[in-house]
């Protein structure tokens, strides 16, 4: 097997897929985006007023765009002055584009944290808690930012690298193939929203349940794997590989080897940027392979087999449903640890002291900075080293599905070679698969000895077991009453830790020790609850809703040493007088009758119960209670 010599590379550079450069660095980017978005506070940092950050984010934008242009001008006039390669001009310009996409990542965090782009985004576009609208505008302004980096990089070195579009084709393409990495996110937020719209009521009181939500995502993830592939062939420009012997000899090897697609297409997304194949879908009326015309035009049509025997094998390991597990599997872990990781980091009193702290980082709240950076670094983490790591295995038992399919393995050696310009990358060159040199590397390998395609394989299958034992684990560990109760005593303890620390800076402040009164009293903690109900109504008495809650204490609670009766109705008086709503006189009513003043807790229970809107059952109730208590039978109520 011959190599490709150094001054070939020099010309013409290394022939690295596009999609291995490219979309794997961009899937990542915009799940950090939409990271970014999602847990970023829905509230005004106040650093400047809204009007000035509607002034300020344009500017920002255009400064950036300045910067990128400059930044591909000066690759430019390194070029001219050092009379560069193509291929080494074509290396830096990748460079500089990925060094670009990232510093518009930047600039998006800024925007959004800092500027409150999402504010006023939802301000405008959140209609009865539909976020569809505004979903669609924020992933619209960060792929802008992307397209000033595509834009400039084919004005000023477009022609240098070969890029035969015009400039406004070059953005389409690069937008369209990327709208495929967001299209599952933006449609499971539009079903969302449709349940929201249908106010189904099981839905509705089940919608925060973790187990809902992972269940939700699976059944979106599996109805997505049907209809997905045929929205993203129209965006990637796919059409039908028109007849001739190659499309022949492919049709003969998948019908050899049991495997029917929908239809075999010419990958034409990116026009000659492009250089991979692929499958799309899991079920025959939905599967396609995918090759891109540089592809064919560049490798031979033995080395096109067994690049198709490659894709052959991860229809035949099954390696689609996996990925389905993976995505599965980081709604499971996210949503089971990302709230406990910041629940314990937060009640630390490290994280009571950020929380409860005045120094804001560049006006975000150390919460809500906190909570995106560690959501953010779980999305990188994850999909970095858990995902990459199945990935790259996956890719490496669909290298050696030749030697199962009758394949010639030293063709499949003969493309990498070509697409890796004769190069052997060195190891762990990517993350998402194993370098050239170490899959030709592994083939060469089993070449020598078969069984280390047996051991790969037991390998695959020990990871992916063990892998489901860790979600299994994590889901009776997270997903149960007992977690639900831990994760509210955390909850309680962070809030009281923050409360606490505000009262030392403002004694003063009686809505703190209110606060701290209605959380200590749902934890039955009585004596802590009446101590700070009485500092927060010594520091200002009328309090409709502090006064209603000692009273409910001074009256119903089970502990009889904190029973105080004519203390709890004078208090519940003056709870009605200050407002008049259900519950008040709902807890007057039981004052009344624990000082055995049954007539007056009736006429309370018939207010309640005239005030108490929709809900009628419990304060139907209390009157029937206080009724019997009278003297009074029946359960017909004249309103």
């Amino acid at each position: 097997m011959q190599g490709i010599d150094i001054k070939y590379i020099q010309r013409n550079g290394a022939v690295r897929p596009y999609l291995g450069i490219m979309i794997y660095k961009n899937f990542l980017y915009f799940i950090i985006a939409v990271a970014i978005f999602v847990t970023a506070p829905v509230t005004p940092n106040d650093l400047f007023p809204v009007f000035q950050d509607i002034l300020i984010i344009p500017i920002l934008i255009f400064l950036f765009s300045l910067h990128i242009r400059n930044s591909f001008i000066r690759l430019q006039k390194r070029h001219r002055e050092n009379d560069m390669y193509p291929g080494v001009f074509r290396s830096e310009y990748l460079k500089i584009t990925n060094y670009s996409l990232i510093k518009a990542i930047v600039l998006f965090i800024f925007e959004i944290y800092i500027f409150d782009l999402k504010v006023i985004i939802l301000s405008t576009f959140r209609l009865g808690g539909i976020t569809f609208a505004g979903d669609v505008l924020v992933l619209s302004i960060f792929i802008f930012h992307f397209a000033i980096v595509w834009y400039w990089g084919y004005k000023i070195a477009g022609e240098i690298v070969y890029l035969s579009q015009s400039v406004w084709k070059f953005i389409s393409n690069n937008i369209k193939f990327n709208l495929a990495i967001v299209i599952p996110w933006l449609i499971l937020t539009l079903g969302t929203d449709i349940l929201k719209l249908l106010n189904i009521t099981w839905i509705t009181e089940n919608s925060g349940s973790p187990l809902f939500q992972v269940t939700f995502f699976g059944l979106f993830l599996l109805i997505f794997l049907i209809i997905g592939p045929i929205i993203i062939i129209k965006l990637w420009d796919c059409k039908p590989l028109s007849e001739g012997d190659l499309r022949n000899k492919i049709v003969q090897f998948t019908e050899k080897e049991g495997i029917s697609f929908k239809q075999i297409l010419s990958w034409n997304s990116l026009s000659k940027s492009l250089m991979t194949a692929g499958v799309l879908g899991y079920f025959p009326f939905s599967r396609y392979l995918l090759i891109t015309p540089e592809l064919m035009n560049f490798l031979s049509d033995e080395e096109i087999i067994a690049v198709v025997s490659h894709e052959t094998g991860h229809v035949k390991r099954k390696h689609i449903l996996y990925y389905l597990l993976l995505f599965i599997g980081f709604a499971i872990i996210s949503g089971g640890l990302m709230n406990i990781i910041n629940l314990i980091i937060l009640s630390s009193p490290v994280g009571i002291d950020l929380l409860s702290g005045q120094a804001d980082i560049l006006g975000v709240s150390p919460f809500h900075f906190l909570a995106g950076t560690i959501s953010i670094l779980m999305f990188i983490l994850y999909f970095r080293f858990i995902f990459g790591y199945f990935m790259r295995n996956f890719e490496r038992e669909a290298d050696v599905y030749c030697f199962d399919s009758g394949v010639d393995p030293d063709h499949l050696v003969s493309s990498f070679e070509k697409l890796g310009g004769g190069i052997k990358e060195k190891k762990g060159s990517n993350w998402h698969h194993f370098s050239i040199g170490e899959r030709i590397d592994f083939i060469e390998k089993c070449i020598k000895d078969r069984s280390e395609i047996i051991r790969h394989r037991k390998k695959v299958k020990k990871s992916v077991l063990g892998y489901v034992t860790i979600l299994i684990t994590l889901l009776v560990l997270t997903m149960n009453p007992l977690s639900r109760t831990f994760n509210e005593g955390m909850e309680r303890k962070v809030v009281l830790g923050v409360l606490e620390r505000g009262m030392e800076r403002s004694p003063s402040d009686y809505r703190l020790y209110s606060a701290a009164a209605a959380i200590y009293h749902e934890m039955e903690k009585w004596d802590e609850a009446k101590n700070y109900y009485e500092k927060s109504l010594a520091i200002k008495y009328d309090q409709p809703e502090t006064l209603n809650n000692l009273a409910w204490l001074l009256v119903t609670c089970e502990d009889e040493l904190f029973r105080e009766r004519r203390r709890g109705l004078r208090l519940a008086r003056d709870a009605a007088s200050l407002k008049t709503e259900a519950h008040i006189y709902d807890t007057l009513a039981e004052a009344f009758l624990i000082n055995e003043k049954y007539e007056e807790a009736v006429e309370a229970s018939e207010t309640a119960l005239k005030l108490s809107g929709g809900d009628t059952k419990y304060f139907e109730d209390q009157l029937m209670k206080m009724r019997k208590y009278l003297g009074i039978s029946g359960s017909t109520f004249k309103l």
